[in-house]
């Protein structure tokens, strides 16, 4: 009898004990604030046309605009925004109307989750990799648009209705993954591509306009898994080798170490790096580099921390001489991220950029133009309870002279509405053109595209 009694109480504790696993599991997963509000993933693939318009769409804006954004299908129990699935959103602008779709990007884990009906990700400190799921960004080059992870493999997606093609490795030319902040030269239509191998070298290469990876080269980046930014010029790439350091998977700012800047030839990967010092920084977001003589300007945005915002800033590296100079553009705002600058300029001297101003994860109160020429700045602002996230700049076709021709595209949550739309800025005054109205919440999420009406490439 007693012996009886002791294996029922037993028993009743170990139900107890399966209880409170459970239950302290589900408290937590609604307790994450990655998986709450405008965070929360939505399941619904949709494709509506003839969409709301309050304002008038501009005319010349002709083409497709694409963000890609978090949509965790089987979030595992220690969820991070690094392990969410990706979901594209589509606005497409034809004819003067405006159309939204969206889809998953169907990568192999998830297809693979999907047929056990659960997660299948190891997450925790004793994750070491993680699986692609291709939610960072998205970008069209050569006739492909390429939805890239940060540190996996990327899929190629149908720009039509955003069915998964499948993995992409540039048809077996580039079998490493792609950096997600992929750059275009508007010149000569190459992108210039960053990826990494299972070893502490950033590898880098071009693809011509045509398709074809060209110049292969690699550079020591030894203290960081992946630079956080580059940029480019029209003979030169830029990587910093930030003041930081990576253990256990986390980033950590380390005030002791001098950050540098390798500047690569483009052309001709064998020639040796040039290494220039600078202080002590964490550059988060670069906005765009250019070439005077003998000398390269950097604009970019920097911290003394490991977030992914900053103040904007600018680098000048004398060629000749080896020296840098550093001056402060913009002290008062250290909450700047998502920089943009007219594409057309990527590379090129540029008068303007744009900069959200950051107030959480993803999550930005507008938008800030700056002006490098006079100093001034002009500044969007949402209205209260409302959240955007990057603002596209398109450029304006019909005045391709004006550097900042064209307008600012970018989806907005509003939070008492449980609704979003997308909000239409025109780039020279800064004043809202129109919103757009969507047929569901789109949830926060990284980087967009714009792709021109019948161009292979983004813009």
């Amino acid at each position: 009898m007693q012996q009886n009694r002791k294996r029922f109480l037993i028993g009743i504790l170990g139900a107890l004990a399966v209880i409170a696993t459970v239950s302290f599991f589900f408290y937590w997963k609604l307790r994450n604030p990655l998986l709450s509000g405008n965070y929360k993933p939505i399941f619904s693939e949709i494709k509506v046309d003839h969409l709301s318009v309050e304002g008038e769409l501009p005319r010349g804006l002709e083409g497709v605009y694409l963000r890609n954004g978090l949509n965790p299908s089987y979030p595992c129990a220690d969820y991070k925004a690094d392990d969410a699935d990706g979901m594209i959103h589509a606005v497409r602008f034809e004819n003067g109307q405006a159309s939204y779709y969206n889809r998953m990007v169907e990568t192999k884990i998830l297809l693979e989750e999907r047929a056990a009906g659960k997660s299948l990700q190891l997450c925790g400190p004793d994750q070491k990799t993680r699986p692609a799921r291709a939610s960072f960004s998205i970008v069209k080059h050569h006739g492909h648009l390429i939805a890239i992870s940060d540190g996996a493999i990327s899929y190629e997606i149908d720009e039509n209705d955003l069915r998964t093609i499948g993995p992409y490795d540039f048809q077996g030319q580039w079998k490493m993954v792609v950096h997600p902040r992929a750059k275009i030269d508007p010149k000569t239509g190459e992108m210039m591509i960053l990826g990494r191998a299972d070893d502490p070298v950033s590898h880098y290469a071009t693809v011509t306009s045509d398709g074809k990876v060209n110049n292969p080269g690699e550079v020591d980046i030894n203290r960081m898994l992946s630079p956080n930014d580059y940029a480019i010029t029209p003979r030169f790439i830029l990587i910093f080798k930030n003041s930081i350091s990576v253990k256990d998977g986390k980033a950590q700012y380390e005030s002791d170490r001098y950050a540098q800047v390798a500047i690569l030839s483009r052309q001709h990967p064998k020639t040796p790096v040039r290494w220039f010092h600078i202080e002590h920084s964490y550059v988060s977001w670069i906005v765009n580099a250019y070439e005077e003589k003998d000398t390269i300007i950097l604009q970019g945005l920097y911290n003394q921390t490991a977030e992914k915002t900053g103040s904007l800033r600018e680098w000048k590296f004398e060629l000749s001489t080896g020296k840098t100079f550093i001056t402060n553009l913009d002290e008062e705002d250290e909450k700047l991220t998502l920089p943009n600058i007219n594409p057309n300029y990527v590379g090129q001297k540029n008068r303007y950029a744009y900069l959200a101003a950051s107030i959480g994860r993803f999550k930005t109160s507008g938008v800030l133009k700056y002006d490098f020429a006079t100093k001034q700045t002009k500044f969007f602002e949402l209205p209260a309870k409302n959240i955007g996230g990057e603002f596209k700049f398109v450029a304006d076709p019909t005045r391709p002279n004006d550097e900042d021709a064209g307008w600012l595209l970018g989806f907005v949550y509003k939070e008492n509405r449980w609704s979003s739309y997308l909000e239409i800025i025109d780039a020279q005054t800064m004043k809202s053109v129109a919103k757009v109205s969507l047929p569901q919440r789109v949830p926060y999420g990284r980087l967009g595209t714009w792709v021109p009406k019948g161009s292979p490439h983004s813009n």
